[in-house]
Order: C-alpha cells, then sequence, then structure tokens
C-alpha cells in the first residue's frame, strides 16, 4: 500500500506480492467490501497455494504474506487467513500505516469468523490500537 511519508510516496517492497495475493482471493485493491460465498472462497484459496509455492523464495516473502493476512482479514476472506497463517504468516503483523493488527481490523470490520480464527490461532488480544 503506497503512502505518503513527508513528501515523498513510499511503496514497499512486498506490495507486489500482497497485489498478487489479492487478485487471486479475487478482491483487488480499491474495493472495501467484497462478500464471497463459502464456495467461491475456497476455489480461490486453491489459486492461492499455487501462487504461494511460487512466490515462496522470495526475500519479503514473510512480510508480503503477514501483509496479505492483514488484507485478508478486513475483508473477512477466512479461507485465504488460513492459507497464510499456514505459510508462516504473523498473525500480529502490524500496518505500518495504521500501527493496526489483523485482530484489530478483523473487529473493526466487524468480522467474527475472523476474529475467531485469528485469537484461535494466538493473536495478541492484549494489543492496544
Amino acid at each position: 500500500m503506497p503512502f505518503l511519508h513527508g513528501f515523498r510516496r513510499i511503496i514497499y517492497e512486498y506490495q507486489p506480492l500482497v497485489n498478487a495475493v489479492m487478485r487471486v482471493v479475487g478482491v483487488e485493491e480499491e474495493e472495501s467490501n467484497n462478500e464471497n460465498s463459502p464456495e467461491e472462497e475456497s476455489n480461490r484459496c486453491s489459486s492461492l497455494v499455487e501462487l504461494l509455492e511460487q512466490e515462496s523464495q522470495s526475500e519479503v516473502f514473510l512480510e508480503g504474506i503477514s501483509y496479505a493476512l492483514f488484507k485478508v482479514a478486513e475483508r473477512g476472506l477466512v479461507c485465504a487467513a488460513k492459507t497464510l497463517l499456514r505459510y508462516g504468516a504473523d498473525i500480529n503483523f502490524e500496518d505500518p500505516v495504521s500501527y493496526y493488527n489483523p485482530l484489530h481490523i478483523a473487529v473493526l470490520r466487524n468480522r467474527p469468523n475472523m476474529v475467531r480464527l485469528l485469537v484461535g490461532h494466538g493473536a495478541d488480544i492484549e494489543k492496544r490500537d
């Protein structure tokens, strides 16, 4: 996610991977609320596994999938979140702009299934936003 820092635009090295993950799960970055049926989400997760296998040797792989976890938590995509966690995404990764983590954003966006998943996988429930 590009953002302004001072007067410079910063694009993180892992952003192309995040964009690829979001395309595979059927969510473009500009869309803020995209509801999918469980069947659609499951089908997209198999494509996500293929992408993650291809990109697993990238230097920014863990950062990229950790930020992607933040983005799928925001949208409530449980299957995608499970897949990203299996590949080592940091469950407490903080968005570098808002300092929210996936649990914060799942609560803010009213995604109870995602909240249960994240807490069940050990998300830090004591972290303040």
